[in-house]
C-alpha cells in the first residue's frame, strides 16, 4: 500500500514537471510570438508613418501643381485675350520687335531708335542706322493672326480664310512699302511678323507672297530671321567704323610706341647711371676704409709713447 502511494505520488510530480515544462516552453513561445508581433506592429507603424509622409508631400505637391495649373491658365487666358484683340497683338508684335532688337544691339541710339518718326508724318516702329548715309532702314511689325487661326479652327471654310489671310498679308506689305520706303530711308523696309508659325506658313504655302514682298522692297522677317539680320547689320557697323578709324588707330598705335621706345631708352640710362653711383660708392666705401686705416697706423705709435708716459688721453683731463 504504502509503496503504491510512493509510486503515485512520484507519478504526480513527474506530471507536475512536464507542465511545469510545458507550461515554461508554451510561454517561451508565446514571448516569441509577442516579440514577432510587436515588431511587426513597429515596422508596420513606421511604414504607415512614411506613408502618411508620402501622402503629405502628394498633397503638397498637388497644391503646388494645382497653383502651377490655375496660373497657367491664368496665363493662357491672358495670351488668349491679346490674340483675340487686333489692338493688343500689335502692341505685343511692337513689344517683341522692340525687346529682341534691344537683347542683341542694346540701348545705342546710334544703331537702332524705336518709333522713328519720319518726315512724311509716318511712324515706323523701329529704324535701324547705317554706316556713311543718314538714311535709315526702316522695321514695322505686323501680326495677321485673326484668319490664319480660323483657318487652322475651321477646316470646313479654310479656303476663305486662307484668301482672307493672303489679303492681309499683301495689304500689310502695300502698308510698309508705301510707308517706309521714301527719299529718307533706303529702298528697303522690313516686315517684322512675331509669329513663327505665321511666317513658316508664307514661306512653306505662300511662295507668292514672298516674291510680292520683294517686287516691293520689302523683306519679311520672324523672331528668328530678325536676328540674322541684326547681326550682320551689326558686324557691316563695327566693321566700317573700325575702317574709318583705323589711321587714326594706327596713328595712336605709332605714338604708344615711341613713347615705349623713349621710356625704354630712359630706363636704360637710369640703369647705368645707377651702375656708376654703386661704382662710385663701393670706390669712397675703399677709399674710407683705406684712409681710415692708415691713420690708425700713423696714430699706433703716438698712443704707445703715450701710454708708456702716462699722458693717455682718455685718463688726462686736461687733454679735452
Amino acid at each position: 500500500m504504502n509503496g503504491l502511494l510512493v509510486g503515485v505520488v512520484i507519478v504526480v510530480i513527474i506530471l507536475l514537471i512536464m507542465i511545469v515544462a510545458g507550461m515554461y516552453w508554451m510561454m517561451r513561445a508565446l514571448g516569441d510570438v509577442y516579440t514577432h508581433l510587436q515588431n511587426k506592429k513597429d515596422r508596420t507603424d513606421q511604414s504607415l508613418q512614411r506613408m502618411g509622409t508620402q501622402l503629405e508631400q502628394v498633397r503638397i505637391d498637388t497644391n503646388v501643381n494645382l497653383e502651377r495649373s490655375v496660373d497657367l491658365a491664368q496665363q493662357m487666358h491672358a495670351v488668349t485675350e491679346v490674340m483675340s484683340n487686333a489692338k493688343r497683338r500689335g502692341t505685343w508684335g511692337e513689344y517683341q520687335l522692340d525687346n529682341l532688337v534691344r537683347t542683341y544691339l542694346g540701348d545705342s541710339p546710334y544703331i537702332y531708335s524705336t518709333q522713328f518718326h519720319l518726315a512724311n508724318g509716318k511712324i515706323s516702329d523701329g529704324a535701324f542706322h547705317l554706316p556713311q548715309t543718314d538714311q535709315v532702314l526702316c522695321i514695322d511689325s505686323k501680326f495677321p493672326m485673326e484668319n490664319y487661326l480660323r483657318m487652322c479652327d475651321e477646316p470646313e471654310s479654310a479656303e476663305f480664310y486662307e484668301k482672307e489671310f493672303r489679303r492681309n498679308i499683301k495689304k500689310h506689305i502695300n502698308d510698309v512699302a508705301s510707308k517706309y520706303i521714301n527719299e529718307q530711308t533706303l529702298d528697303e523696309a522690313l516686315l517684322f511678323i512675331p509669329s513663327e508659325a505665321v511666317y513658316a506658313y508664307i514661306c512653306g504655302e505662300g511662295v507668292d507672297l514672298l516674291n510680292y514682298a520683294l517686287s516691293q522692297h520689302v523683306l519679311l522677317v520672324s523672331p528668328t530671321t530678325l536676328c540674322g539680320v541684326v547681326f550682320s547689320l551689326q558686324a557691316s557697323t563695327k566693321n566700317f567704323y573700325r575702317a574709318a578709324n583705323m589711321q587714326e588707330f594706327e596713328k595712336q598705335v605709332r605714338s604708344l610706341e615711341l613713347r615705349a621706345g623713349d621710356l625704354c631708352e630712359r630706363a636704360g640710362k637710369t640703369c647705368r647711371t645707377s651702375a656708376l653711383l654703386q661704382k662710385q660708392l663701393a670706390d669712397l666705401q675703399n677709399s674710407a676704409e683705406k684712409l681710415l686705416a692708415l691713420i690708425e697706423q700713423s696714430a699706433a705709435p703716438v698712443l704707445d709713447d703715450a701710454m708708456r708716459e702716462g699722458t693717455y688721453f682718455e685718463d688726462d683731463e686736461d687733454a679735452y
